[in-house]
């Protein structure tokens, strides 16, 4: 696992949060289940934006983890006075040892970064994720469908996601879609360098994810589910609840 760039945490405020509607995906998940009380685990926390909305709902702890190192620098600042907030760096998705059961755990964009390889790996990631449930707990985490996003953006999709002129500063982002992968490309220029980074994220169908799912349950038991982030469905979180 790579760590992002320094720009990326650096200018995350900046480029990254003007369009981004945590707000939809918190309902979302309290969709799939309540967070009031309960112990949370967020697997790759980054900078920390998503678990402050986490927070708000009231949870009665929240374990952050990050493998990057600069992300964990970060995290542990930001909650370095937050008393029900613990960090850890770590593989979030390695197998429980023993110990810290959690009510909830929440995967978004890190359960698909591509350095899992194939589509049997993610149903490896979210095995693992269940061995770190209490009873009735729920794995939560997002996956993008490839043959929505094919067919809404079939040319991939290219946009500005931050500009400042004034600072002569601007940062591009170009999204590619195939049935197995979406390819992240941001190009641009920040305080007078010009930056490139490329990310990927595994892409499945519905009926992949459905069979993965099925999967799990049938080693777990238990119940799965999927719950649509935006209208189009082309974001969508799938959740395995434990019985």
């Amino acid at each position: 696992m790579d760590s992002h760039p320094l720009w990326y945490y650096r200018r995350y405020k900046d480029i990254f949060l003007r369009k981004q509607n945590y707000e939809q995906e918190i309902a979302a998940i309290k969709s799939i289940t309540s967070l009031d009380g309960q112990r949370v685990q967020e697997i790759g926390a980054g900078t920390g934006e998503f678990a402050e909305k986490i927070l708000n709902c009231r949870v009665a702890h929240l374990e952050v983890v990050d493998y990057d190192p600069i992300a964990v620098e970060i995290l542990r600042k930001r909650f370095a006075h937050q008393r029900n907030v613990s960090v850890i760096q770590a593989n979030g998705f390695a197998r429980a040892a023993g110990g810290q059961e959690f009510d909830v755990i929440i995967a978004m964009y890190s359960i698909i970064l591509e350095d899992i390889f194939d589509k049997k790996n993610l149903e490896e990631r979210i095995l693992q994720m269940t061995t770190k449930l209490a009873n009735k707990g729920v794995a939560i985490f997002e996956w993008i469908d490839a043959e929505i996003s094919e067919k809404v953006y079939p040319q991939g999709m290219k946009s500005v996601v931050y500009e400042n002129k004034e600072k002569d500063e601007i940062v591009l982002i170009e999204s590619i879609y195939t049935p197995d992968t979406v390819t992240i490309k941001y190009s641009g220029k920040l305080e007078k360098e010009i930056i490139e980074y490329e990310a990927h994220l595994l892409s499945v169908t519905w009926r992949e994810i459905t069979s993965i799912l099925e999967n799990v349950t049938r080693l777990t038991g238990g119940k799965f589910g999927m719950v649509p982030i935006e209208s189009l469905r082309r974001r969508v979180l799938g959740y395995v609840q434990k019985n």
